[in-house]
């Protein structure tokens, strides 16, 4: 392990004792929005979804 060999520092912050990390993370762009993908390819939701 990087923590072990000195490589990584405990921060407190980040980095907890034992090499816990403390991570968030949020998406809010949605991936699928099936309006905008059946207007850019010109086909209906039926379309995409049924094929």
């Amino acid at each position: 392990m990087q923590l072990d060999k000195g490589c990584l520092q405990v921060d407190g912050k980040i980095m907890k004792p034992g090499g816990n990390l403390v991570i968030t993370k949020a998406a809010v762009e949605p991936v699928w929005y099936l309006p905008g993908i059946t207007k850019r390819y010109d086909i209906t939701q039926s379309q995409l979804l049924c094929p």
